[in-house]
């Protein structure tokens, strides 16, 4: 248990995708297409999402360097989370 308390972290958020996923970069890299900007809205999860548009050519890069440039408080808490690893 002590293992556990001491050495298991998690990321902030509910998943990887979740941090990086933005509705509206979305729409910006479909150029506003209604159609498409359409379908992601049908989808179920932002695994779907970003796997649409992954088949529309768009890599999760391009989603990872927006977050990074947002500085939000999810970006924030996962730097003090990676310091407090590399501190223990």
């Amino acid at each position: 248990m002590k293992f556990y308390q001491e050495r298991v972290f998690y990321l902030p958020g509910k998943t990887p995708e979740s941090l990086i996923w933005n509705e509206s970069h979305s729409g910006h890299l479909l150029d506003g297409d209604q159609s498409r900007v359409s379908k992601i809205a049908g989808f179920e999860s932002v695994k779907e999402n970003l796997h649409y548009l992954s088949d529309e050519g768009f890599s999760s890069k391009v989603f990872i360097r927006k977050w990074i440039q947002s500085n939000d408080d999810n970006l924030k808490n996962l730097i003090a989370t990676l310091h407090g690893i590399l501190d223990s």
